[in-house]
């Protein structure tokens, strides 16, 4: 009968690993879950009373704005109120074993000039142009971090919910459960508001056209306590409805593990320890499921290929690392993907 909450901040394989488990203790603080090298705080993790996760919201919120430099002085750009110089730093990057890198970046009003990096723009800019990325990580007053602390001192949702208003970047969904039995899900973060344009693309950043106008409000965000059903389900998919007043993100994840979750889930009156392990670690793909029914023929004089296509055929759609299937299935995913972006890009 009390919440439980479980949560899968997956990340592509490395080694050694990103994530390790820590737990501080403190007078006032009991803090135990997921961290990452360099970061004072926990961030993914529970406290007597609360626990939390996080689930990646996929926003768009970097965009590249082509600036124009100013035709009579290099050493400046045009902005919609006239020609102004660019910001100058120079960063000192200290190298163990070899001599310092220095770097000389400059800055717009819109963010740091991303193309001095690689000393040429992208096909399609001209010369008397350069390309600056706007990123809200990058402004100063990010106060992350300080989210991060007022999260591990959190009692109850309201006090949670409060932490998360200094909560600026990466965009995140987070995933709530308290000892009070409360549940609750909320996007978080700032997502840029958009004069034209969808951040798909690289924008003229000289006349104003595609500047942010501010950021989604806090309030405005998507946001669930305590849900008819008992149960919050995300996986990447995604947050927001059809006529959601704000663009959030211009393309999705799909949702197929979100819809696995969710049927698992379904008329359960009640989930113990064991069932959410298993729900956490069911490996049917839900991808396989919608596209193995149209697995192409295979060439009537080609052996290998019939045995590989009557293989997905039987299959039963389970990711198990001691079968073929699945790394044939994933490679011809991989294949049909990559040729259809190709398609769209014409």
């Amino acid at each position: 009968g009390a919440p439980l909450l479980a949560s899968d901040p997956h990340l592509a394989l490395r080694t050694p690993g990103i994530w390790y488990l820590a737990a501080l203790e403190a007078p006032g603080l009991a803090v135990a879950g997921g961290t990452l090298p360099g970061l004072p705080i926990v961030t993914i993790g529970r406290t007597p009373d609360i626990a939390w996760g996080f689930t990646a919201t996929h926003a768009d919120t970097q965009d590249l704005f082509v600036e124009r430099l100013d035709p009579s002085d290099p050493g400046r750009y045009l902005t919609p109120d006239g020609s102004e110089p660019f910001t100058v730093r120079e960063e000192t990057i200290q190298v163990r074993g070899g001599a310092p890198e220095r770097s000389r970046v400059r800055e717009t009003r819109h963010g740091p000039v991303i193309s001095d990096l690689v000393g040429s723009l992208p096909e399609g800019i001209g010369a008397g142009h350069v390309l600056a990325l706007a990123w809200p990580a990058l402004r100063a007053e990010d106060r992350t971090v300080t989210a991060g602390f007022a999260l591990a001192t959190a009692g109850d949702w309201p006090s949670f919910r409060r932490a998360l208003a200094d909560f600026a970047s990466p965009v995140q969904n987070v995933a709530y459960a308290d000892r009070h039995g409360t549940i609750a899900f909320a996007t978080v973060g700032r997502i840029p508001v958009r004069r034209a344009g969808d951040g798909r693309l690289p924008v003229p950043g000289w006349d104003g056209s595609h500047d942010w106008t501010g950021f989604v409000p806090i309030d405005e965000l998507p946001s669930a306590v305590a849900p008819a059903g008992g149960v919050i389900v995300n996986a990447n998919n995604r947050v927001v409805p059809d006529g959601y007043p704000y663009l959030v993100a211009a393309e999705w994840p799909t949702a197929y593990r979100a819809e696995r979750l969710t049927a698992l889930l379904a008329d359960r009156t009640a989930v113990g320890l064991d069932e959410a392990a298993a729900v956490q670690l069911d490996l049917r793909s839900g991808i396989a499921e919608r596209l193995l029914p149209h697995l192409p023929p295979a060439p009537p004089d080609d052996r290998t290929a019939r045995e590989v296509i009557e293989a997905l055929r039987g299959w039963d759609r389970r990711m198990r690392p001691d079968r073929p299937e699945p790394l044939i299935f994933a490679a011809w995913y991989e294949a049909l993907a990559t040729r259809v972006a190709a398609d769209e890009l014409g």
